[in-house]
């Protein structure tokens, strides 16, 4: 068992049918029938949400992205089907878990199986399987995961230009008050939550402006601060470290409304610099830092190849977080087989890609001894102490 300190404080994007127009819906203190998107909320929250930040040099390790991956819980479908993964092996056990949800409104399209009275898919029960299956409920129901000691890490996709507009228009706004409430549902838990996440890969290079973007994480946040949650804390992400400072900074939604910074990381052959864009923006904010998303793409792990990948990989990734004890407070890494899953399958990035630990007895090994450190936050510590969470 580790030691605990008690403290003060993907590259998934989600194909899915979806019905609404920007003009639909709308509920709360901030519907807005107009299809314009309104200018950017002001003030600023002055409340801040919980930070969820360990000391540091302790880094919380999170798992996801898919049920099925992660494993520990079963279909509520078809719940002869149990989903084994990561939880089920003898590894050391996540302090979180990552899920994702898509702020569109599924509530017509069965293979998406949105219960009735709810609109999105993943979040009650599981979705259409395309990159795995995502049912956050699921998770929450399994008796294996310990939800009086672990995180929930949830990325929300907008989708299309057009739906960010609808968001900060406020059409979206009965969708975000679904979220809410589930989330509100549930105070004994702490939930990253993390809008629209690799703003430039996802967004600006879709055509988003960097004012819709902006108004639309902010309504977001806004909705979660309205309805007086302690159990949240807010991330702002980018596909990469590398991302220009300039870019980080015209998409930022802005203090009141950001806890943590994030990123991927799923190449490691250009080590990044400590003035790296992601980096120097988290220091001028003096904001903690995310890992959000992490594995090798475009490599399969295999007995054979295990001690080449861990050299290639994940030497570097554990580098890379070490070399910031200041910054990096929380990595999520993806134990997936992208290369069955439909979503992935004729992706350039990721059809030859199987990040699962367990497929290398080396890797599994040398994953184990790196994070038996006292550096990094498992299941195995108290991380709602080391958080400084009181449920």
């Amino acid at each position: 068992m580790k030691s605990n300190q008690v403290i003060s404080t993907g590259l998934w994007a989600m194909l899915i049918v979806t019905t609404v127009s920007c003009g639909s819906g709308g509920g709360g203190s901030r519907s807005d029938s107009s299809s314009t998107p309104l200018p950017p909320l002001a003030p600023e929250p002055v409340v801040r949400s919980s930070l969820f930040e360990p000391a540091d040099g302790h880094v919380l390790f999170l798992i996801g992205q898919d049920n099925e991956s992660v494993g520990g819980n079963r279909n509520n479908i078809e719940p002869h089907q149990q989903w084994h993964g990561y939880l089920d092996l003898a590894l050391p056990k996540p302090a979180g878990i990552t899920s994702y949800i898509a702020l569109a409104d599924d509530s017509n399209s069965p293979q998406q199986n949105v219960p009735d009275g709810y609109a999105i898919a993943g979040l009650h029960a599981i979705n259409n399987e395309i990159a795995g299956p995502s049912c956050l409920q699921c998770y929450l129901d399994s008796p294996a995961i310990d939800w009086s000691n672990t995180i929930v890490h949830l990325s929300i996709w907008y989708g299309s230009p057009s739906m960010v507009a609808s968001i900060a228009s406020g059409s979206r706004d009965y969708l975000i008050d679904e979220v809410v409430a589930f989330v509100g549902q549930h105070p004994e838990i702490p939930f990253f939550i993390r809008p629209g996440y690799e703003f430039e890969y996802q967004y600006r290079d879709a055509g988003v402006s960097a004012e819709s973007y902006v108004q639309a994480f902010q309504r977001i946040v806004t909705a979660f601060k309205e309805a007086g949650l302690s159990n949240i804390s807010f991330v702002f992400s980018a596909a990469s470290v590398f991302t220009d400072l300039a870019e980080w900074q015209n998409f930022y939604p802005g203090d009141g409304y950001v806890d943590w910074v994030g990123y991927s990381f799923f190449d490691a052959a250009t080590a990044p610099p400590a003035n790296a864009g992601g980096l120097t923006f988290a220091r001028q904010t003096g904001k903690p830092v995310m890992i959000a998303e992490s594995c090798l793409h475009d490599h399969k792990i295999t007995e054979a190849s295990g001690e080449a990948v861990w050299h290639d990989y994940f030497d570097h990734l554990f580098a890379h977080i070490e070399a910031h004890p200041d910054l990096i407070k929380a990595f999520a890494y993806i134990n997936a087989d992208w290369s069955i899953q439909p979503m992935w399958v004729n992706d350039p990035f990721w059809y030859n890609t199987d990040s699962r630990l367990q497929n290398s007895s080396y890797i599994s090994q040398q994953w184990q001894n790196r994070l038996a450190s006292d550096d990094f936050i498992t299941g195995e510590d108290a991380v709602f102490e080391m958080i400084g969470f009181e449920p």
